[in-house]
C-alpha cells in the first residue's frame, strides 16, 4: 500500500513539480524511496507467482543481495538466463 501511494506522489510530482517540493524538499532521496518501493513490488509480485504455482516457468533462486536496489536487475537477468521451456506432446 505503501509503494502505491510513493508511485502516486511520484507521478502527481510529475505533473506539478511544486506538489513534490512541498512535500518532500529532496528529490533524489524520493526518488530513490519510489524505486525501491518499486523494486519490493515486483519482487513480492514474484513471490505471489512461486507461490501460487510452483511450477512456474520463472521461478527464482534465492537473491544473494537482499537490497531492494540489487534486487531488480537480479531478477532481469535470473529470468533472462532461462533456457526454453520444453514442449508436452
Amino acid at each position: 500500500m505503501l509503494s502505491f501511494f510513493l508511485l502516486f506522489i511520484f507521478f502527481l510530482s510529475l505533473l506539478s513539480p511544486s506538489v513534490l517540493s512541498s512535500i518532500i524538499p529532496s528529490f533524489s532521496l524520493f526518488f530513490f524511496l519510489s524505486l525501491s518501493s518499486l523494486c519490493q513490488s515486483l519482487i513480492f509480485s514474484f513471490s505471489c507467482i512461486n507461490f501460487l504455482s510452483p511450477y512456474f516457468y520463472f521461478s527464482l533462486p534465492p537473491s544473494p543481495i537482499s537490497h531492494p536496489f540489487f534486487t531488480l536487475p537480479y531478477v532481469a537477468l535470473t529470468v533472462s538466463s532461462f533456457p526454453p521451456p520444453p514442449v508436452y506432446l
